[in-house]
């Protein structure tokens, strides 16, 4: 090899290594390059101000727990959902609900700012306890809540009725029976007895009476009407007064004789009277009735029906009333379970085509007279028993006014054992409520 192939062989290996060096050299100038720059705006002096985008803050309640089917209550039977954005973010859409395990879903309507509500009625749904879920979509992104637990029931309605024996009430009393109806916000069924027209009272007291009655209507109260077959009451409508027969032996006023003593025309003709008295006093139109000792038979029933009652609450378990020289045996033969049904027109016990136009209401839950407060909550346990119903169940409490300060001791356990699954403390199905309420929920619903 000559010199000159030499020296062209010694400056290519030269010039290799130079390139070599160079894209070193550019390789770790680009690596020292990036270490110092962090972002194009900071190469062009340019200060950033945006900000991460928060995640949405929401909440997703129920109004309550507990819920009623079949009722006119519609802050019972409504269930009424919240979704509430506690931060900036506006949802791309409205937030949606749906019962988990059913068809039903549904969007939320805008309320105010950051406010959404669904109600739902309880009327498409089936008694039973769902779980109901909530979500919603922010920047196409979907968010979903932490599910509510809601039930629907039937109601168990508790009717607390007051009967009057036709004479007079000392306003001590009055206080007291007013005072625990607010105390645990019980409307009543004042069983009222127009006897008090026939000059038991003065007419002074008897007006007194009447407008207090009306007062309690006014606030929610019902008024039906309450009959013994007094003397007074029975010669002002006409009719000559039996003395027999008579679950005493000591009264002589016809306070012991039952509505039974008395043929369907002689009581059709007493009721007349009656509902004229009332009418006159500006109490209206009674429509629901208790006899004087439960004694009602089918008779009586009749002559109710004819008169444009709609409602007796006479019913009851089997029963002979009486003293051992004077003791009568009750029409009746229910039991303590026993619900609402319309009358047969052949036996009054039961439901049988064809029944009068007349639904009984038993007096299913006992009284205040004569049972402890266990009884009573027994009664009240036994047909209620502590869960989601698929059908109306009702209670019915027999107390009376002149004497209510020693009823309240008896009751009053009772009403605080009822408050334990209160539809208003949404802690059950159980409603205070009338007989003519009930019915109209459970009959006219149908």
């Amino acid at each position: 090899m000559d010199n000159n192939q030499n020296g062209k062989t010694k400056y290519f290996i030269i010039a290799v290594l130079a390139l070599i060096f160079s894209i070193a050299g550019l390789i770790l100038g680009i690596y020292s390059l990036r270490k110092q720059v962090v972002s194009p705006s900071k190469i062009l002096g340019i200060t950033s101000t945006a900000e991460q985008e928060e995640d949405p803050d929401f909440t997703f309640s129920s109004s309550r727990t507990w819920h009623l089917k079949g009722t006119s209550q519609k802050n019972y039977s409504t269930i009424n959902l919240h979704f509430k954005i506690k931060n900036s973010r506006t949802p791309d859409n409205s937030p949606v609900y749906q019962i988990e395990s059913s068809i039903i879903k549904g969007s939320f309507e805008k309320s105010s700012e950051g406010e959404y509500i669904a109600r739902i009625p309880t009327s498409k749904i089936e008694p039973g306890s769902y779980k109901i879920s909530a979500s919603a979509e922010f920047g196409g992104k979907k968010y979903k809540a932490d599910p509510v637990q809601v039930k629907v029931s039937y109601p168990v309605y508790v009717v607390w009725t007051m009967d009057w024996e036709g004479g007079d009430t000392p306003d001590t009393e009055l206080a007291n029976l007013h005072n625990f109806s607010d105390k645990y916000k019980v409307p009543i069924t004042q069983f009222f007895n127009p006897s008090l027209y026939t000059g038991t009272v003065s007419t002074q007291r008897a007006d007194y009476l009447t407008n207090w009655l009306l007062d309690r209507e006014a606030a929610g109260d019902e008024i039906g009407m309450h009959l013994h077959m007094h003397k007074t009451l029975v010669k002002a409508a006409g009719l000559e007064p039996k003395e027999k027969p008579q679950w005493t032996n000591y009264l002589d006023n016809g306070h012991d004789v039952p509505c039974t003593a008395y043929s369907y025309k002689e009581f059709k003709q007493i009721l007349e009277w009656s509902i004229n008295k009332f009418e006159e006093n500006g109490l209206g139109k009674p429509v629901s009735f208790r006899a004087g000792g439960w004694f009602a038979d089918l008779d009586n029933l009749k002559a109710l029906q004819d008169t444009g009652f709609l409602i007796d609450s006479s019913g009851r378990e089997f029963y002979i009333w009486g003293s051992p020289d004077t003791k009568i045996t009750g029409p009746w033969n229910l039991s303590t379970t026993t619900q609402p049904y319309p009358v047969s027109a052949s036996n009054q016990n039961i439901s049988a085509y064809p029944n009068l136009n007349l639904w009984e209401f038993p007096n299913n839950g006992g009284d205040s007279l004569y049972y402890t407060s266990d009884v009573l909550i027994d009664r009240f346990n036994t047909n209620y028993p502590q869960k989601i119903l698929s059908e109306y169940r009702v209670v019915t409490y027999l107390t009376h006014p002149h004497e209510i300060s020693k009823d309240i001791q008896v009751l009053d356990p009772v009403y605080k054992h009822l408050n334990k699954s209160s539809i208003e403390r949404d802690k059950g199905p159980v409603i205070y409520t009338t007989l003519l309420d009930t019915y109209n929920d459970i009959v006219l619903n149908k």
